[in-house]
């Protein structure tokens, strides 16, 4: 418990004393979310707050979780890893949407295929039970594809992506601890960490939005 409480607490103070040098660079160096018809927000923006998420999380998992005792961490981070590149580019120079679409399939693929985190059966669940290897990957693969991209569309109101990150990844990591899985419920305490101290900036009147670098990230962790 008290690692959890560690990986929570260390992810926080990352991201926290990290976004205001970020809002700082961010005006500096002109790096907005301009308001226009389409946007609820009246004033420039800066949209990089998913650097500071990213640095809170995998500063603190890596710190506080042990690699013999989750043999597919590396592929997790390798994952988070190439979709913090997607994201960072996408909101700095609006990636052509195949191309962000070709990273997630690729960081998902690796997830299922390396980690081993994918659907095998259904359960009995519309009388289907054990999945084959291809139907396997592509259920695996669409799901997760689907989920990180529904943390990137409703990225767009103050503190929303925010709030139901820590409510998603609170949720798993109370399960994991409940489970005696302490590895997944570090990484997920990890993202509760550093998305508390994003909301704290984030809401409303929001002084940062976590942009694609955030919304990936906190996606595809869920």
């Amino acid at each position: 418990m008290s690692l959890i409480f560690l990986a929570l607490l260390t992810s926080f103070l990352v991201t926290y004393f990290a976004i205001p040098s970020i809002i700082k660079i961010a005006e500096i160096k002109h790096l907005f979310d301009e308001p226009d018809d389409r946007k609820l927000h009246i004033a420039r923006t800066p949209t990089l707050g998913g650097i500071a998420i990213f640095a809170g999380v995998i500063f603190s998992l890596t710190f506080w979780s042990t690699q013999g005792a989750i043999v597919e961490l590396q592929y997790i981070i390798c994952a988070v890893i190439l979709l913090f590149f997607i994201g960072i580019k996408d909101d700095l120079f609006n990636l052509v949407a195949y191309k962000k679409l070709a990273g997630q399939l690729m960081a998902s693929f690796i997830l299922v295929n390396w980690a081993g985190i994918k659907i095998t059966t259904f359960y009995g669940l519309f009388g289907i039970n054990d999945l084959s290897m291809i139907p396997s990957y592509f259920l695996s693969i669409f799901t997760i594809v689907v989920i990180t991209n529904s943390m990137n569309l409703i990225d767009g109101i103050d503190g929303l992506a925010a709030s139901v990150g820590i409510v998603g990844a609170a949720t798993f990591g109370i399960w994991f601890f409940s489970a005696d899985v302490l590895q997944y419920s570090i990484l997920a305490f990890s993202l509760v960490g550093s998305l508390i101290a994003f909301f704290y900036f984030n809401r409303s009147p929001s002084r940062i939005f976590m942009g694609d670098t955030g919304s990936l990230l906190v996606g595809v962790i869920l």
